[in-house]
């Protein structure tokens, strides 16, 4: 399996040094005995580890942040790829090339998400943040979906050449979660083949637990696709979307918070300004000319938000 992403930096005397497992950094929580190759970047007050295991269908790696300050750093990805993500200490915040958050993972949650080629961007705060990240190959992904409705279900958004990325559902990473990732990152060198039925299974466990989390969470889903697909609609708003969905207006608005982490509203709202200043950018036109492309009916109430969005 090809390297699914590098880091890049804005700054140009990152120091950058291969480490051997013996000669890791005092800081490192995690000391991984399987790993490949460990890549150790450093800008005081600001360091990064990478702890990497490159082996098909997987790419594991083991990421520890610390940092003084709050820090940011990029991510190439190489090729579009899927990940399962478990954020063991700290929090990162994820914004694609035009600044717009992705995802905002917690510490002792997981997700699975994909991206698209690209350049990307990672925020993190003054102190420590450590992320599991898995790049599962999706042709694995495939044959194991089969059982997992959920899963197979990402994977079709997967295969949308109409999203470039997407972050699914968040969850709490449980006692059973800590016990399957325990056993992955303390296993000790063995044959390889041995290794590879063990990860295997234990994958296949961690995506069989996330496909039951999902289960209540794809309708929320589901009202995304609507809102995104109807952006232009005057009529789109909570009325619109409870009779669409048989909702009431306090189920709608519970079930795309507990996903999402975000109003309804909101989103809604920012949705439009961002296609709004897609269309002023790319066609020259005027704000009297966009507003009720987007489905405003009132102009004034346009430029009130208008003049208040930050792309």
């Amino acid at each position: 399996m090809k390297t699914p992403y590098t880091l890049r930096f804005r700054e140009n005397y990152i120091k950058e040094e291969i480490l051997t497992a013996d000669h890791l950094p005092e800081q490192c929580r995690f000391p991984l005995e399987f790993t490949q190759k460990n890549i150790f970047y450093q800008n005081k007050p600001s360091s990064i580890l990478r702890q990497l295991f490159n082996y098909r269908p997987f790419f594991i790696d083991l990421v520890e942040v610390n940092s003084d300050d709050p820090f940011e750093f990029m991510f190439k990805i190489h090729g579009k790829q899927v990940f399962l993500f478990f954020m063991l200490v700290g929090d990162m915040e994820f914004y694609d090339s035009s600044h717009r958050l992705i995802a905002h993972t917690l510490e002792n949650n997981f997700l699975m998400s994909f991206y698209d080629s690209g350049l990307y961007n990672v925020r993190v705060d003054k102190g420590k943040h450590i992320a599991l990240v898995i790049t599962i190959h999706p042709d694995w992904l495939e044959k194991v979906s089969t059982e997992y409705k959920n899963i197979y279900r990402i994977l079709e958004e997967f295969n949308k050449d109409t999203n470039p990325y997407q972050a699914m559902y968040q969850g709490k990473i449980d006692r059973n979660l800590h016990k399957w990732l325990r056993k992955v990152y303390s296993s000790q060198k063995q044959d390889i083949g041995v290794f590879d039925g063990f990860l295997r299974m234990h994958m296949a466990l961690m995506l069989k637990h996330y496909d039951r989390l999902l289960d209540s969470h794809w309708l929320a889903f589901d009202i995304r696709e609507f809102i995104l697909e109807n952006l232009t609609d005057e009529n789109l708003g909570i009325e619109m979307l409870c009779d669409n969905f048989g909702l009431t207006k306090r189920a709608l608005r519970y079930q795309f918070m507990q996903t999402f982490g975000e109003n309804i509203l909101t989103y809604c709202k920012n949705r439009r300004m961002e296609l709004a200043d897609q269309l002023i950018r790319a066609n020259n036109l005027t704000i009297s000319e966009v507003y009720m492309r987007i489905g405003y009916k009132d102009e004034s109430t346009f430029r009130y938000h208008f003049n208040r969005y930050k792309p």
